[in-house]
Formats: structure tokens, C-alpha cells, sequence
């Protein structure tokens, strides 16, 4: 049964039921633990603003000034907590003990060892420090855009206008795409847990004022499942002028996939899923929402293999092939080779963004394909692919080998050179791939794959960077991982590069380690949140850029991690990444800040362009 216009659509049924699923379990920034494990002593022992104004954040709940005094039978069942926690008892969230949020923000308050006005005076001065930056308005502020610091209890009369407004909103997309009451909850979501929370960010966690500032949340999630539904949310977003926004799993970390004006997701993950193999023709027809591993082991059966893999393997073909490079789509894995996703479509299926219902076919010859690769979605929503595969050879096994050097430098040189000659054909082999890891990035992994060892003791022992390679087999300096076909290619690589001379090694383990790695790069945020610019720079530039940014980066106490892949025309799609600490929030508006300068810098002195 459809919903007429003259039936009110109760919106609080999806949020109650949201609500009571989120009570069943922690929040994404529900990070701490009770116990020894969280010390709140420590916690504000240095308040400097940034840790002051991180605990409301960090305990999940928006305002961030603590109330009331912890009750004795709450402080009681705390003390118990610790006492087990350090005698080797199981850890417990606080939320399954019986303590709240609140109970928890008057704990710390317990534990502030800074008298009132010595805090006072150092936000005060914090503040001041920031008072001509717009980004950092202070919460009296009428322009503050932080609600956070606001201390209301309630919403505002305009706060109410706009949840009505947001009401009538979904009530006529209802409407007039004539959704039964069975359909609705499987083809929109308008909660406030998914508008405010799910939706708003993808790999990488969006400071809130940004959120604000561009409109990130969405006024509802549309779900399509097929083709026809799709068709329809396009055609009503077009014909009302209404801003849509594509997204596939959110497995990228540039905000490719979130709103920058409100208006409506278009959430592709639970798209139909179907594959057709042409084995003869070597070509492989998907729906938008299948991911490469799904297909390559699907391929695999018929002896074929993809040619263009990013370095996700779920990533939905349809999103690698509408981010990245504009005109070309996504790179990643086997991109020396082989290039873009672009190299390899044969044909698109697209939803074009008008008020017509209308649905196109563009095959490889006709220029406009260009205009649905790497625009994000912008003139159409691709919903089919069809892409050219290779022959998988069983006799030849992928052979990966690792050249370390002395500086990251060197590493780019050597693989200039090295592209330049195989482009030349002035050598006897032709890698799959090539990617260059910086030291840094190499020691950050090495404690992220060691992280949360525990002892025979049963303690935590952080391990030290300095132990790298001693485990895990991963190379101990920068260095570039190449990859061939088969093991002649490999032998033939290995006597070439020892002429090169400058002190490299040959390292077949730890290119083996590295190539297991491939599909596992966000591996590094067990150490917290991952932030990166990805750039195309020209090869011969790169390590001019990395050179400048590295030590403008340690001056905001960053440290870059950069990896690089080298693509087959002479770039490289450069990766300047970090890690950082969302909880500690302004120090993480500081790092995020770091993001758009490293790309302005590429483009305006290095001749560089953004990816994506």
C-alpha cells in the first residue's frame, strides 16, 4: 500500500529504532577503556584546551561540560572496576556496568589536578591566539558553528522549524514516489544516527565544524536496489533541483562520497549484484555494486584475471571507476602496467541526472565516456561496467621483489630510470608494478602489525621502531617494491639493479611481505585516524615535493608517511599520509588543516593535479 500525501509519515519510528540499537552497543567515539587502561588524572594533569575541550567529544555525548557529582555508589562500583582491571580481571565497558556518560565526564572532573582559574586562563589564551581565524570562532560566538559548546538542554524554535522542515521534506519524496510502508525503511533512511553519524564521513573523520560548514549531513539516505528505483530517486532529486550525492562502500579516505550540500545520498552498497563472464572475448559485464574480489574469484573460474585492482579489494567496481583521475577513473595495484580503470572499460551504463527518465549506453569509442570516469558521479551515475581482462597463466607466478636504498630519493630515481628504460624496451622484462615506501611509512607499519602484543606476563608492551624487520620481515630502509609476472622477469631485474650501484639491496623476502600487504593499507589505523591528499605529480618531481613538505609537515608535528605509485606515462600518484587523533580534537582541526596545503603545494609549484 502507498502512503498518500494526506497520511503523516511518523518519522519517529526509524529514529526510536536506531536509538535503541545504538544503546546496545558503543559509538564509534566511544574510543577509551576503564581502568588503568584510561588514566583521568592524567587525562587533565596538562590541560592546554585541546584535552579540556576533547572529553565531550571523546565520551560520546555533545555537550562538553561535565555536571553533577559522581554519585558514591557510582564511584564505588569504579573502584571495583580498577581493582579487578589490574588484577588481570576481564575489561568491561562502562555502559555495561550501569554508569552513563555523565557519570563518567564528573569522574574526570574528579580527577582535575588544575585549579579553575589557572584552566580558565589557559583557554582563555588558547582563544586568543585564534581570534582572526573564522575557523576558530570561540563559542559565544553568534556565528560559532560548534553546538557542541552551547550548553542547551533543548533545540531552538529554529531548530524545530528545520526538524519540521526536514519532515515535510521526506513525507513528499514518500509521496510522490508512491513508497509503500513495506518498501520505506529498505529505501530510505532519515534517522538521525545515519544522517548525523553513518553518512558523514568515509575512511577519514571529518571535523564537525567542516560538517557544518559544508552541510554534510544529508536530509535522507536513499537505498535503490535495482535499476528502476534508482532511476526514480534521480529523476525526482533532478526535477526538484534537489543536490544527490553517489556513494559506494566509502572505502576511500577524500570525502568523495559525502554531501557538501545537504540534500540526498544515494547509497549504492546494497545495489543488485551480477556478474556475466564473456570468456572468449576475455570481458567481464558487472552491476556498479559488485567488488574486485567478488569478480576476481569469479574470473578465476574461467582462467581469466582483472588487469586494474585497487589497493581495497571490496571497493565497488562502480566507485573505483567514478573517483580518481578525471577522464581515467581509479589507479592501484598493477597501474604501471596498466594505467587507469579507464585503460580497461569497455562500455558504461549510466543513470544521467535529469528530469527524464533516461538511462544511457557509452562504449569505448565514443568521447563520452571521459565525462563519467573520475567525475564522482557528477553527469551520471554509472550503474553497469563492462571491462577487458586478462589471461591468468597458471605456470607464471606473480614475483615480487623489494630494492631498498639508502633515501627515499634514490628510490624515485632508480624507478625514473627504470621506467624510462623499459618504455624504451631497452631491457628484458616489464614489471606488473611498481610502488616506492618511505621509511617511515615502513616503521609505522611495523607497529601497527605489532600492536596490542601482550607478554607473558600478561602486560602490554608497546613495541619499539627500532626493532623493525626484526619480525615481521619488512624492509629496514626506503625502498621500491617491484613486481613480475614470473621468476625469469625477476632474475633478469635483479642483475639490473645490482649495476645501479648507490648501495642498494636486493631483498626477495621482504617484497614478498610487501606484496601480502597490497590489499591492506589502511592497516595503520590501529595506531588512530589516517588522513592523506592524493596527488598525480610527475615522476622526476616527486621527491622534489616530498623533500619540501616532509619537514613543513614535523613543524605541526606530523610525520609523513608517504608511499608512491608509478604509473605507466611518468607520474606518480603520490601519497603524503599521516596519522592523527581525532579524540584530541582541535589538535586534530590543526592536522586535518595539513590536508589542503600539501595538495595547493603540488599544484602550484610542482605541476601537479589533485586525484580526485
Amino acid at each position: 500500500m502507498s502512503l498518500s500525501s494526506k497520511k503523516e509519515l511518523n518519522l519517529e519510528t526509524q529514529t526510536g529504532e536506531v536509538a535503541s540499537a545504538a544503546g546496545n552497543g558503543p559509538s564509534p567515539d566511544f574510543r577509551h577503556q576503564l581502568g588503568a587502561q584510561f588514566d583521568f588524572s592524567q587525562l587533565m594533569a596538562k590541560p592546554n584546551g585541546q584535552e579540556f575541550f576533547t572529553l565531550g567529544r571523546m565520551n560520546g555525548f555533545k555537550n562538553g561540560k561535565s555536571r553533577g557529582v559522581l554519585a558514591p555508589e557510582k564511584r564505588a562500583i569504579i573502584d571495583e572496576r580498577i581493582q579487578m582491571e589490574e588484577a588481570g580481571g576481564e575489561w568491561k565497558r562502562y555502559d555495561e556496568i550501569g554508569l552513563t556518560p555523565q557519570d563518567m565526564m564528573a569522574l574526570i572532573k574528579e580527577g582535575t589536578q588544575t585549579p579553575a582559574p589557572d584552566l580558565s586562563k589557559q583557554i582563555d589564551l588558547w582563544w586568543k591566539e585564534r581570534e582572526s581565524d573564522a575557523l576558530w570562532k570561540k563559542p559565544d560566538h553568534p556565528d560559532f558553528p560548534l553546538k557542541a559548546f552551547n550548553g542547551k538542554s533543548g533545540p531552538t524554535p529554529q531548530e524545530e522549524s528545520d526538524l519540521q522542515q526536514h519532515r515535510r521534506r521526506i513525507q513528499q519524496i514518500v509521496d510522490e514516489l508512491k513508497i509503500s510502508e513495506k518498501d520505506l525503511p529498505r529505501l530510505l533512511h532519515f534517522d538521525d544516527f545515519s544522517r548525523g553519524t553513518v553518512y558523514v564521513r568515509d575512511y577519514a573523520a571529518l571535523p564537525g565544524a567542516l560538517r557544518r560548514l559544508f552541510k554534510m549531513e544529508p536530509d535522507c539516505i536513499c537505498t535503490p536496489s535495482n535499476r528502476d528505483e534508482l532511476v526514480q530517486f534521480v529523476h525526482y532529486a533532478a526535477k526538484h533541483k534537489i543536490p544527490l550525492t553517489p556513494r559506494g562502500r566509502g572505502t576511500w579516505a577524500l570525502g568523495g562520497a559525502l554531501a557538501t550540500k545537504g540534500g540526498l545520498i544515494l547509497d549504492l552498497a546494497n545495489f543488485e549484484k551480477t556478474i556475466e563472464i564473456d570468456a572468449m572475448n576475455k570481458r567481464a559485464t558487472v552491476s556498479c555494486a559488485v567488488d574486485f574480489q567478488s569478480l576476481e574469484e569469479e574470473l578465476q573460474h574461467h582462467g581469466l584475471t582483472l588487469l586494474v585492482r585497487p589497493s581495497n579489494k571490496y571497493a565497488n567496481i562502480g566507485g573505483f571507476c567514478s573517483v580518481g583521475d578525471p577522464g581515467k577513473g581509479g589507479a592501484g595495484l598493477l597501474a604501471f602496467s596498466n594505467g587507469h580503470i579507464g585503460n580497461v572499460v569497455e562500455k558504461l551504463e549510466v543513470v544521467i541526472p535529469t528530469s527524464r527518465d533516461e538511462v544511457k549506453e557509452i562504449s569505448r569509442n565514443d568521447q563520452a565516456l571521459a565525462d563519467f570516469l573520475g567525475t564522482n558521479g557528477r553527469n551520471g551515475i554509472i550503474t553497469k561496467i563492462t571491462l577487458r581482462v586478462g589471461e591468468k597463466n597458471d605456470d607464471e607466478v606473480e614475483t615480487p621483489v623489494a630494492v631498498s636504498f639508502p633515501s627515499f630519493r634514490l628510490a624515485l630515481d632508480f624507478a625514473k630510470k627504470l621506467r624510462d628504460e623499459v618504455s624504451a624496451d631497452r631491457v628484458a622484462f616489464r614489471p606488473l608494478h611498481l610502488e616506492a615506501f618511505s621509511i617511515s611509512y615502513l616503521k609505522a607499519l611495523h607497529v601497527a602489525e605489532t600492536t596490542a602484543a601482550f607478554s607473558d606476563d600478561g602486560q602490554t608492551h608497546r613495541p619499539r621502531t627500532s626493532d623493525l624487520g626484526q619480525h615481521d620481515g619488512l624492509p629496514e630502509r626506503d625502498c621500491l617494491l617491484v613486481v613480475f609476472a614470473n621468476e625469469r622477469e625477476c632474475r633478469e631485474f635483479e642483475k639490473y639493479a645490482l649495476a645501479f650501484g648507490h648501495g642498494i639491496i636486493v631483498d626477495h623476502h621482504g617484497g614478498h611481505v610487501l606484496w601480502e600487504e597490497r590489499f591492506q593499507p589502511l592497516k595503520l589505523r590501529r595506531r588512530g585516524d589516517l588522513l592523506t591528499s592524493e596527488l598525480m605529480l610527475p615522476l622526476d618531481r616527486a621527491a622534489d615535493y616530498l623533500d619540501e613538505m616532509m619537514p613543513f609537515a614535523e613543524k605541526l608535528g606530523v610525520e609523513l608517511l608517504p608511499i608512491c605509485y608509478i604509473m605507466d606515462n611518468g607520474e606518480a600518484l603520490v601519497i603524503p599520509q599521516f596519522l592523527t587523533d581525532r579524540r584530541k580534537r582541535f589538535q586534530y582541526y590543526r592536522h586535518f588543516s595539513l590536508v589542503p596545503v600539501l595538495a595547493r603545494r603540488a599544484i602550484k609549484k610542482y605541476g601537479g593535479r589533485p586525484y580526485g
